[in-house]
Parts: structure tokens; sequence; C-alpha cells
């Protein structure tokens, strides 16, 4: 029986295969576990923890204190309205972005509803 020997070009596209199949399915086990919470504590500033205390006061009647960010429901971030959100005061659209580019992190935002939200913004 003659064995084809693997050239390391081969060997290099069957790592780089390998690899991009890794980052697939671990994206794809972050978006099917069912997590209920997320920490967000340690990526948000203080004029973003204001401005989320103010709309969760305001839409969602729940009162939220610095050590709830620990333990933030997925499900309530991603219900989030940015338009709403956006007229909170003392939080501009710099700090807007900022937190959607968190929340795209977390995967509680796809990168294409922040695109359609930035071109509103322009």
């Amino acid at each position: 029986m003659i064995e084809k020997r693997i050239s390391s070009l081969e060997f290099d596209e069957a790592l780089k295969l390998i690899a991009a199949y890794k980052l697939q399915l671990m994206h794809e086990l972050k978006e099917n576990v069912l997590v209920d919470n997320i920490n967000i504590q340690n990526d948000v500033n203080e004029k973003t923890f204001k401005a989320l205390k103010i709309y969760y006061q305001l839409y969602y009647k729940i009162e939220l204190n610095w050590d709830d960010l620990a333990v933030m429901e997925i499900s309530l971030l991603k219900s989030i309205d940015y338009n709403k959100m956006a007229f909170v005061k003392g939080f501009g659209f710099i700090s807007l972005f900022n937190f959607k580019e968190l929340m795209i992190s977390c995967s509680i935002l796809k990168e294409e509803e922040y695109c359609q939200l930035k071109k509103r913004y322009r």
C-alpha cells in the first residue's frame, strides 16, 4: 500500500480549517447556550451606568444598583430601545455607540443591527 505524503502547505491549510471550525463551534455554542445573565460590571463606566439606571427605572420599573451589573438579565438588555436610551440626559451618542459595541461583544446586539442604527444617527 502506497501512502501519500502530506506537504507542509497541506498541513497548514488543514490547521486553518480546523481553527476556523473551532471558532465556528465556539460562536454557535455562545449563541445557543441558555445563559440568562451576563456580567458587564467591569465594562460599564459611571455615565453608562447612570443612563442604564434611568432607562431601567423608566421602562422596566426596576431600581438598578451597581452590583446588579454583575448579573444583568440578557433578555432585558436585548429589549433595550436605543432610540429611547439616546434621550437619557447626560448620555451622548459616543456613550451610546460604546454601549452598543459592548452589547455586540456580548452577543446581545448583532453587528448588522448596530450598522443600521449607526446610519440612522449620521
